[in-house]
């Protein structure tokens, strides 16, 4: 898919409340995760139990030690089968443990009315992320298009095709053939995003 397109796309999501990474700098393609997400969402929604595994006065290899326990701890749970707990959808609804710290919430739904503005805030704290050119792969240099992010768990990857170039089909052959999930962390069913497919674009020649 053309650069052009891309761009079109993660700019409509940008100017609509999501954060915007135009390369995977900064994705861990070991964990399928985005790590600033995932400690930043634990900081900013449940500070006193971040507090509890990095200290916020520390310096910055305990700081480091703390939030590589976390980011190991998340990334174990996600590769539990989902029968124990693991797996994407598990993580976000039931969090996850880290020894010496409450449970944490890796997702806060919408509230069902306005009585309770904390929960109000904490939803709106949610981070979404759109991540271009994602060098997803553990053994090759292969790219995907687009992946989207929840709180730095991956959610859907996406691979965009236009009516002039290729089409829908071709890039469920692309997943079918080039994308295979073995050893990919990122493609691994329950354990890596929980969609994964193509769009197809039609280029009217003014937008997505």
């Amino acid at each position: 898919m053309s650069q052009q397109h891309q761009e079109k796309i993660a700019t409509y999501l940008s100017e609509h409340g999501w954060l915007h990474s135009p390369s995977s700098e900064g994705y861990d393609k070991e964990r399928a995760i985005f790590p600033e997400d995932v400690l930043g969402w634990l900081e900013d929604t449940d500070p006193e139990n971040f507090a509890k595994v990095v200290p916020p006065h520390g310096d910055d290899a305990a700081r480091a030690k703390g939030e590589h326990r976390i980011l190991d701890r998340l990334t174990s749970q996600l590769a539990q089968p989902e029968r124990d707990g693991g797996g994407v959808l598990n993580v976000l609804r039931k969090g996850f443990l880290v020894p010496g710290a409450r449970r944490f919430k890796m997702l806060q739904m919408p509230p069902a009315d306005d009585r309770n503005p904390q929960i109000a805030a904490r939803y709106a704290q949610n981070r979404l992320r759109v991540v271009q050119e994602v060098v997803y792969s553990t053994r090759k240099a292969d790219r995907i298009d687009l992946v989207l992010f929840l709180n730095g768990l991956p959610m859907a990857t996406v691979e965009i095709k236009t009516n002039y170039t290729q089409s829908l089909q071709e890039a469920i052959k692309q997943y079918e053939n080039d994308r295979k999930p073995a050893g990919e962390p990122l493609l691994t069913p329950f354990r890596g995003a929980l969609v994964v497919g193509g769009r197809d674009v039609v280029d009217s020649g003014g937008g997505a």
